[in-house]
């Protein structure tokens, strides 16, 4: 849910452990924790910097399940075992192993698995290492030290290029407390990256070093399915393999453009199902490469779902931003999805880890921004699709303009119905601007009032539409000519299009 990075490697105190943590409360509480500085090493490497991945990886962890005095196993080693490596899993932490996950979002290309150890007992409360900002420093150093003199052996394991065990986890026995909200308790799920820990603290032993690490808990929530407990296990290994940064909003600077909400296993909800890595993460693993995508002409072009193919269309006049377009059916990782059709979103590559644009947000279709508002964490018609929101362009809502509202020129329309095998047509944003209606010079939005500049008197019957459907008559009567002001008090927030006498006038949202 969080993970822990720093340049500072030799002071640990409280203030300095704080510092180093980018807030992850939001992930279920949609509250926006504000935390200082992260270091570079979590940010995401560019996609042009990334080589595409032709081989399989084959990753063989390590992890270390831990107890406490107060607090002892409930589950046994071979379940944890299971939950982790075995294919075709289905138990107490739901169905799909931490293994199967990976092997289906990497389509075949990342196969982890991990050594599970017996339970290490250590030698103080439960209660003793919650009770301390350090104490999951703490525990990483007793327990990696006790179990060296008994004898285990660290040399299996993959490392990266620095000696590095390259998947070292601790799930421990017992929750995590979310109702606190003054301070960091010392066990929580995090990812500690090893610049965050004190050079002290680090060790070395058959001549791996052991020092980046996850930590996260075997049974996160008591009141909840075991599953939401394995989900966060794999947001965590999300940082602890890739270094991916988390993709939910977390700071001040971003409040009002959220996360990924459940689209995406770096940004997920509370859910039984964990989400796949957005496609911008996909691509940048090099598990996926996109088409890219022009608007030099009109076309008709096909999106079989599920990470089948993705379409790509860059800003021309700079890199690191551009769109990303897939199509979603919810079945196999998606079927947790909250909505399916057409994904579209919108990437910012950048430096700063609190930018004042998120890394990626999904376009919601319709045009609500839910997620950003910290309302759900996505739901119905997010997705575009026939019957639904099935154009986008620099007129739409959502629209396709670029950060810093310039048109972007991504027009695409006629979006199929959802289907495994989606369409969308491809044109020119100003195919898909409505004229005005007849007898109307101009129609304006203004709060939530609707203003009418009328050209000549006559019957105006004025209905929004809705994109679910819903259809509200704002007037059905004789009007004269000039301007008149019609409430819109009546019709809940939304995106509508307006008609005057059946024809389309504009689209607005509210």
């Amino acid at each position: 849910m969080l993970s822990l990075i720093s340049s500072i490697t030799l002071v640990a105190t409280m203030t300095s452990y704080k510092s180093q943590v980018h807030g992850h409360r939001s992930l279920f509480l949609n509250c926006r924790p504000s935390f200082s500085s992260v270091a570079p090493s979590a940010r995401p490497v560019p996609l042009a910097k990334r080589a595409a991945a032709d081989t399989v990886e084959k990753v063989t962890g390590l992890v270390i399940l831990v107890d406490f005095p107060d607090q002892k196993a409930s589950v046994s080693r071979k379940e944890i075992d299971d939950m982790i490596n075995k294919p075709g899993y289905n138990g107490l932490y739901g169905t799909g192993s931490a293994r199967d996950y990976w092997l289906t979002a990497s389509h075949g290309k990342l196969e982890y698995g991990a050594v599970v150890t017996e339970y290490y007992t250590t030698l103080r409360e439960k209660t003793h290492y919650d009770s301390t900002p350090l104490g999951t420093l703490e525990m990483f150093q007793e327990v990696l030290k006790g179990m060296e003199a008994r004898g285990f052996d660290f040399s299996p394991f993959t490392r990266d290029p620095q000696g590095r065990l390259r998947a070292l986890t601790f799930l421990y026995v017992g929750a995590f407390d979310l109702s606190d909200s003054t301070g960091r308790r010392g066990l929580e799920p995090v990812f500690i990256d090893e610049e965050a820990i004190p050079e002290e603290m680090a060790m070395t032993f058959d001549g791996v070093k052991l020092s980046s690490h996850m930590v996260s808990c075997i049974d996160c929530f008591p009141d909840k399915e075991k599953a939401f407990s394995k989900n966060i296990s794999i947001h965590e290994m999300g940082h602890m393999l890739f270094h991916w940064p988390d993709l939910y909003g977390f700071d001040g600077k971003i409040e009002a453009r959220g996360g990924l909400g459940h689209y995406c296993i770096m940004s997920m909800g509370l859910s039984t199902l964990p989400p796949p890595p957005n496609p911008y993460l996909r691509i940048m693993q090099g598990w996926e490469t996109p088409v890219e995508l022009s608007m030099t002409g009109t076309g008709v072009l096909s999106v079989p779902s599920n990470g089948r193919k993705v379409y790509r269309y860059s800003r021309p006049d700079t890199t690191g931003e551009f769109f990303l377009i897939e199509a979603v059916a919810k079945k196999g990782l998606w079927a947790g999805f909250p909505d399916d059709g057409l994904a579209i979103y919108h990437v910012l590559e950048q430096e700063d880890f609190y930018p004042e644009y998120p890394i990626v947000s999904i376009e919601q279709a319709d045009g609500r921004m839910e997620i950003e508002k910290f309302i759900n964490n996505g739901g119905p018609n997010d997705l575009f699709h026939a019957g639904n929101n099935a154009a986008f362009n620099s007129e739409s809502i959502p629209d396709s303009k670029w950060w810093d509202e310039t048109p972007s020129g991504l027009a695409i329309m006629n979006i199929s119905a959802v289907k495994d095998t989606m369409t969308f047509q491809t044109g020119v944003a100003t195919m898909l601007k409505a004229a005005p209606a007849p007898g109307i010079r101009q129609l304006r939005m203004i709060g939530r009032t609707m203003q009418l500049d009328i050209r000549a008197a006559g019957h105006m019957q004025i209905t929004a539409l809705a994109v679910d459907g819903r259809s509200y008559q704002l007037t059905d009567r004789p009007f004269e000519a000039g301007s008149h002001i019609l409430s819109l008090a009546s019709i809940p927030p939304g995106v509508y299009i307006v008609t005057v006498n059946g024809k389309d006038a504009r689209r607005f949202s509210f």
